[in-house]
């Protein structure tokens, strides 16, 4: 079986940590919590996972340490949730506790955070033989569509990844899932498309996209 090495993205609420969780039934993961609401998700992982909240960039510092020790023949599988709070925690700490204030952010500054989570990432996609999952927010970007195409809505779903990180993280990830939901009947009902060999995914619109749905880690590898 091949590892995970990619990237899952989604709206809000679309489940992408509940499908981090289920990783857990395939493998003892080390998850790297930056959303502190997602540790209560994986507090019910299987095969005694690892639970480590992130609250600096220190703690990714220890987190890498861990998996260059011990920690890389300890679990089968690591999980950073998410990317995107990453990025905001981090940009955070540079402007103040006003996140109102995130724009005085100087361009050295921000560049500094692309590298220390470019190295990051860059590190736990090359670990031979772990699943390596990185989750973060998706966003619509519009598209171009042909001349005489009615297909709607014509916009890309893309991981909310600045441009130059995406393309310098992108040749490492091998794999990448869109998560998102759908009301149905009386409830929600949660589906995954899963793509190989790129970081973007392009939409016309959920009925189209070949899916799975209720997913977990076992049914995609």
């Amino acid at each position: 079986m091949r590892p995970f090495k990619g990237l899952v993205h989604g709206d809000t609420g679309t489940g992408k940590s509940w499908l981090a969780r289920t990783l857990s039934d395939v493998c003892r993961v080390y998850y790297l919590c930056v959303d502190a609401s997602a540790a209560y998700v994986y507090a019910t992982a299987s095969n005694d996972s690892i639970i480590k909240p992130i609250s600096s960039f220190d703690d990714i510092r220890a987190a890498r340490n861990w998996l260059l020790g011990k920690g890389r023949k300890e679990v089968g599988g690591v999980v950073l949730d998410s990317l995107t709070q990453g990025f905001q925690q981090r940009r955070t700490q540079f402007s103040g506790s006003d996140i109102d204030h995130i724009a005085k952010v100087t361009q050295s500054q921000w560049g500094q955070v692309k590298e220390e989570y470019r190295l990051f990432t860059d590190y736990i996609m090359r670990l031979p033989d772990i699943h390596a999952v990185i989750l973060t927010v998706s966003q619509r970007v519009t598209d171009e569509l042909e001349p005489g195409t009615e297909a709607r809505p014509n916009y890309i779903v893309v991981p909310a990844i600045e441009t130059n990180l995406k393309n310098e993280i992108g040749c490492y990830l091998l794999d990448m899932g869109y998560c998102y939901k759908r009301w149905e009947g009386q409830e929600n009902r949660y589906y995954i498309t899963f793509e190989r060999g790129g970081i973007d995914t392009k939409l016309t619109g959920p009925n189209k996209i070949p899916s799975m749905e209720n997913p977990t880690f076992e049914k995609i590898l």
